[in-house]
């Protein structure tokens, strides 16, 4: 990656909104006229040759780069050399790779469905998911916007802090104790 990037992370299959994000790259790229990559790591899954389709025909293939299943240990040195982390899913049930980024340092581009507006919260910016426009407008947003590129980083470093796998714990058997005691 030779060049500023934005970045996904994650299973590329239909429910992922790889494609979507793609096009609204290429879009913002078009506008901005900016030299970005959009990298996308994790392994091919269902819907990957309309993914792949979606790459061919965006126009901007050159600079699209699928990355394939990257090691766990290299995760972090993504996030923290990407303008953003895309992550504007169509659901997700928690969603861990916008707080991976938010520890690295990433800011995020999430989407307004499932869990992602509750686990970003204020630490980043939201797109509808289904409207090409919205993602593309974010993703310009946190090209032209440093002042704002930057507060989210603050913010995600905070974010990050809320959630942890020690306090999930803790929260699961005070329900679970709750629910003993009825």
């Amino acid at each position: 990656l030779d060049r500023p990037y934005f970045l996904f992370v994650g299973s590329i299959n239909k429910r992922k909104n790889v494609a979507a994000m793609v096009t609204a790259f290429a879009a913002a790229r078009a506008k901005t006229k900016g030299d970005m990559l959009f990298a996308i790591a994790g392994r091919m899954g269902f819907g990957g040759d309309d993914i792949r389709g979606a790459v061919a025909k965006s126009g901007v293939a050159a600079f699209v780069k699928l990355l394939g299943y990257v090691p766990d240990a290299e995760i972090p040195a993504l996030y923290t050399g990407a303008q953003a982390l895309l992550f504007t899913t169509l659901y997700e049930g928690f969603g861990i790779p916008p707080l991976e980024a938010f520890a690295c340092g990433c800011p995020v581009i999430g989407s307004t469905t499932g869990s992602l507006p509750e686990i970003i919260g204020d630490a980043g910016l939201l797109a509808d998911p289904s409207s090409i426009d919205a993602i593309a407008a974010q993703i310009e947003t946190m090209l032209q916007d440093t002042a704002l590129r930057c507060a989210c980083v603050e913010r995600g470093f905070r974010r990050a802090q809320d959630f942890s796998w020690d306090k999930a714990a803790r929260q699961c058997l005070d329900i679970y104790k709750e629910l003993a005691a009825h």
